[in-house]
């Protein structure tokens, strides 16, 4: 009796150290995986659309502006630094959760040979939020089992298997930094994708030939192996390569999806083959891949329009309960946010002017610096620039697409100019006469000579040696954003 008594002892005391563990973990654990897919774990079912890829389907997908424009109920479950075998895995741990309508893979770098880059914290990021069980267990022994794979400071991942299952065991030492902020983490009001602002060149690439190797790496099979899963259970897949200057071993590595999707007779969109949706000069945060918020709107719009005519998705603007219009409301903070963050760096805050909800008012003197920089008015003109979905005779973005054609001609002979753009009425205005009243979705708009700008009787005159001048609104909220001058 009393080795019983033990034994329930033993069994009481073992189910309050895991009790104990599961409720302190989230506490002790580092936030970002929380923050990044929390929202998705706490209510899997209320998506539709599931988006799965690296850091370039993080940065080029936008969930909120697939709502706002499309009605569409997604979630970005990309992680950076994700190869095909650990989106394969995050696949099937969120569809264990949820039966999405439609699942869209990226499939970026699927020639790398390992099942995992070289980053251990990108693992727990992707990972950590999703609690402890059988599925969990058999993608972490999957993931890690070669026993010579290592981080890039030299630790194997088949000796950190037990911190992957149990965070805790990794963060046990943060009581020292913990904060209110870890007691009630908040999520991500982007549903999982990530605006990164900035501006870059992009590095020098050129199209290749329709060609395609496959390799011996893992990304090849674990791809298959996800098609097979989603045909398994009658979930249509769609396959998508971000765009970016890809090199040629990217071209050629990552074409031959082509084949794979037509094997299976499942789609694939290669934007790097479609130099129409995306411009390189004014839509990347890096040289050589990820998009910055112009860009990303571009893809989005495409897939988003895409979706709709190929799938039947419920459009969540619809329902007035569902909370996306709330959500939305802190996204658009959050996205007018970055405006006041760059208001000091003029060529970023035209990036972030490609948007369908920013209407402007803009001057610029006569002679000013602005025009002696090719590339300020390709931002520019970017900024009114339609999206296209269908090719137009081979057209690249970098080399067309100017419909400012009154900037072209200030730029040519350095006059003055001036503009407003009227996104309520899908409009733009160049060159408005001096003193003249002009009626906008937001109110009366006058330019004067020395480049003030009215609007609603409201003159902005800004730096008197400024030889630029903008007016933001925010169409969404019907608020004046910002008064910025260069």
């Amino acid at each position: 009796m009393k080795g019983l008594l033990k034994l329930l002892e033993l069994v009481l005391f073992c189910g309050l150290v895991i009790v104990l563990l599961c409720v302190i973990s989230p506490i002790f654990e580092r936030k970002e995986s929380r923050i990044r897919f929390g929202g998705f774990v706490e209510d899997p079912a209320a998506y539709d659309v599931i988006f799965i890829g690296d850091s370039h389907t993080v940065n080029g997908i936008y969930p909120m502006e697939l709502y706002e424009d499309y009605g569409i109920a997604s979630y970005n479950l990309s992680g950076i630094g994700n190869t095909l075998p650990v989106s394969y895995w995050i696949m099937q741990l969120a569809m264990d959760r949820m039966t999405p309508k439609v699942v869209v893979l990226g499939v970026k770098d699927v020639d790398y040979v390992e099942k995992l880059t070289a980053s251990s914290g990108d693992l727990h990021t992707s990972f950590d939020v999703f609690p402890l069980d059988r599925l969990k267990t058999q993608a972490i022994l999957d993931l890690t089992d070669n026993p010579l794979a290592a981080d890039d400071d030299g630790n194997l991942f088949s000796e950190m298997r037990p911190e992957y299952l149990f965070p805790f065991i990794k963060y046990h030492a943060r009581w020292k930094e913990l904060s209110p902020a870890d007691f009630e983490p908040t999520t991500s009001v982007q549903k999982g994708g990530t605006m990164v602002v900035g501006l870059s060149e992009p590095r020098k690439y050129e199209i290749t030939e329709d060609v395609g190797f496959e390799n011996d790496g893992y990304g090849y099979a674990y791809l298959r192996k996800a098609i097979e899963y989603c045909q398994s259970r009658n979930i249509p897949i769609v396959l998508v390569n971000v765009p970016y200057p890809a090199t040629y071993n990217d071209q050629v590595g990552e074409h031959y999806v082509k084949y794979i999707a037509e094997e299976y007779d499942v789609p694939f969109i290669d934007f790097v083959y479609m130099d129409y949706v995306v411009d390189y000069g004014t839509d990347m945060y890096d040289s050589f891949s990820h998009l910055n918020p112009s860009g990303a709107r571009k893809v989005t719009d495409y897939l988003g329009k895409y979706l709709k005519e190929h799938y039947d998705l419920p459009d969540w603007r619809d329902k007035t309960d569902s909370g996306w219009g709330n959500l939305y409301r802190e996204y658009v903070t959050y996205k007018l946010g970055h405006i006041k963050n760059h208001e000091n760096d003029l060529p970023t805050i035209l990036t972030l002017l490609h948007d369908k909800h920013l209407s402007l008012c803009m001057t610029i003197s006569e002679d000013a610096v602005f025009y002696e920089d090719e590339r300020n008015e390709q931002l520019l003109q970017n900024v009114v620039r339609r999206h296209l979905f269908e090719e137009d005779e081979g057209l690249e973005w970098s080399d067309g697409l100017w419909p400012l054609s009154g900037l072209d001609d200030s730029v040519w002979d350095g006059a003055a100019y001036s503009l407003i753009v009227d996104r309520k009425e899908d409009a733009f205005i160049e060159n408005a006469e001096n003193g003249e009243e002009i009626e906008t979705s937001f109110g009366r708009v006058t330019f004067f000579e020395d480049g003030s700008i009215s609007v609603n009787d409201q003159v902005y005159s800004g730096n008197p040696e400024a030889e630029v001048r903008l007016i933001i609104m925010d169409e969404f909220t019907g608020e004046l954003v910002a008064k910025l001058s260069y």
